[in-house]
């Protein structure tokens, strides 16, 4: 067994620079382009919202705010593919279970809503799909819009000026910029690095277990018939060292 392992520990040493490889799938990872596409619309004072899910509660914006689980709940409870790609529900065509998957992660995952300094209601996306994310801030804009539009009418309040109508005032923005880093991505790239030294320590474990060489002292000895006093598991590197000294 400890043959065996200083066998591999000099194949991997050796073939080091198969660990480069592993390299190759976090640094595409990284590389790839970042989209953040923002939309706001202008929101005074804690308002009601319609909470999702329930045909009669609601709850104020602060309270959404309080907690990223909120917000998260809200997303969730408002991610219907169909609508989002602008199909009413039921319709035709309907929208293809990938493009729905995609959809829901992207949804759930890079996006978020958020109140800005000027007093705004911002709904963010980041992410690495331009179109899909115009899509998802415009149908949580108006969304949003719509469930404080509800949250005053479930409280029996005067729905205000900027909330009346069928979409926010186009006081709105919508931008869109790319990035070459994202910290979020790291936790990725360092899977997928862990992944690709796996399966390089696989593969040189797969290479050395069919290779019909000696693989333990054990079986010299049998074969040869003769005791094994002793091993020099690199002869190379010994030889590296001695020629090194002698030099010194």
């Amino acid at each position: 067994m400890f043959f065996f392992i200083r066998r591999m520990r000099y194949r991997l040493i050796k073939n080091r620079h198969y660990f480069l490889l592993a390299l190759i799938l976090p640094i595409i990872s990284l590389s790839v382009m970042v989209y953040t596409i923002e939309l706001s619309f202008l929101s005074t004072g804690d308002v009601p919202i319609a909470e999702p899910g329930s045909p009669t509660d609601s709850m104020l914006i602060s309270e959404l705010m309080a907690s990223p689980s909120n917000i998260g709940q809200f997303i969730q409870g408002n991610c219907f593919p169909q609508l989002i790609t602008g199909h009413p529900l039921g319709s035709n065509p309907t929208v293809s279970q990938n493009k729905s998957d995609v959809i829901h992660h992207e949804a759930t995952t890079n996006l978020t809503i958020l109140r800005a300094p000027d007093d705004r209601l911002l709904i963010r996306y980041t992410g690495p799909y331009r179109d899909l994310g115009q899509t998802l801030v415009a149908y949580y804009g108006e969304t949003l819009f719509k469930r404080i539009q509800e949250g005053h009418t479930r409280r029996n309040i005067t729905v205000p000026l900027q909330f009346k109508g069928n979409s926010p005032e186009m006081t709105t923005t919508l931008k869109s910029k790319r990035r070459l880093w994202d910290t979020r991505r790291i936790p990725k790239a360092l899977w997928l690095f862990a992944t690709g030294v796996i399966f390089i320590l696989i593969f040189h474990i797969i290479r050395e277990l069919v290779n019909t060489s000696y693989k333990s002292q054990k079986q010299i000895a049998e074969h040869t018939r003769v005791p094994i006093l002793g091993s020099l598991p690199n002869l190379e590197t010994a030889t590296t060292r001695i020629s090194h000294t002698l030099e010194m």
